[in-house]
């Protein structure tokens, strides 16, 4: 089992490698000059070449590569156009927030995904069971970006209740219960997608546990009807489960989530790249997105530990 590990943690070595390449060379191709980004459009062709050359833009793409990997491997990411900040210090914060953000709309969706599952599996073919399945297929439906502007609509500007956006007072200042006001609601719209699909997956997963004959046999010795359904079909049920948890938190931070944080002006990784879009800041979108990729395959790393754990019928021998 730890040499299998081994293996999975060296593979993300050419994964990141190849992943590293990637963003560099769409980061490249992308249209616009990131040297009128640096020095502003009204700079003199002498200046400009100046930062050019200091950034070393004139020299040729491969040397730029290994340049920028190279430090990269170093820690350091550059510095970004935008605020002439540090890339890893600027992502950071972003990924603080992000984090925050995917932690509270994660535990939602899990907790409240895998109770409705539950319900929907022992109510099959019933009305609630309908009602359920409806919910996750709404929720699934619903674009993230149109959801985030109707309760901002209503439930902030229309009613008062919550704050539109932001994270709290000068951007963090309000301490942990001015936080939790104007993470409510962007924790809300995010968890809505994967509540849905959790929901389901539960509920299928149960579904085919609920069926098995030992279950019945469980039953016939006496067992109560919440130890035959919580402690053996759940239990039995929980690597599917787990699963689908692990990946849709990772799908939720680097994607969801991303949605919500520029509708709500989160200041996470989402709105930092939607700025930085608009900046034509490359250093810091390159930044970004090589976390992201990182952040993502580490994700899908403990989904696949995780599910090798729990379940032996997989683990290796």
């Amino acid at each position: 089992m730890g040499k299998w590990i081994v293996l999975r943690v060296l593979y993300l070595i050419p994964v990141l490698f190849g992943a590293s390449v990637i963003v560099f060379l769409l980061i490249k191709v992308t249209p616009g000059d990131p040297v009128v980004a640096w020095t502003g459009p009204f700079a003199t062709a002498e200046t400009r070449e100046k930062v050019k050359v200091a950034l070393g833009l004139d020299q040729h793409i491969v040397v730029q590569y290994i340049k920028w990997i190279g430090n990269t491997l170093q820690g350091d990411l550059g510095v970004a156009f935008s605020t002439k900040l540090q890339v890893k210090d600027v992502v950071w914060a972003a990924f603080k927030n992000t984090l925050i953000l995917t932690a509270a709309a994660g535990g939602l969706a899990m907790i409240i995904g895998v109770w409705l599952g539950i319900i929907a599996a022992l109510q099959r073919g019933r009305i609630l069971d309908q009602l359920i399945l409806a919910f996750a297929t709404l929720g699934l439906s619903v674009p993230p970006y149109w959801l985030s502007l109707m309760v901002i609509f209503y439930i902030s500007l229309s009613w008062g209740w919550f704050p539109s956006g932001g994270i709290g007072p000068s951007e963090g200042g309000g301490g942990i219960p001015e936080l939790i006001r104007h993470l409510i609601l962007p924790a809300l719209v995010a968890s809505v997608i994967p509540m849905g699909i959790i929901s389901r997956v539960t509920r299928t997963a149960m579904l085919e546990t609920l069926g098995q004959d030992y279950l019945t046999g469980l039953r016939a010795k006496g067992l109560r009807e919440r130890v035959v359904i919580y402690k053996h079909a759940l239990r039995n049920a929980m690597p599917t489960i787990t699963t689908m948890i692990g990946l849709q938190m990772a799908y939720l931070m680097l994607g969801t989530a991303a949605f919500v944080e520029i509708i709500f002006r989160w200041p996470g990784l989402g709105l930092e790249t939607f700025q930085a879009i608009g900046q034509r800041d490359l250093p810091l979108l390159m930044g970004i997105v090589l976390i992201s990729t990182a952040v993502f395959s580490v994700f899908n790393l403990i989904v696949d530990i995780i599910y090798t754990v729990t379940n032996p019928r997989v683990r290796p021998s």
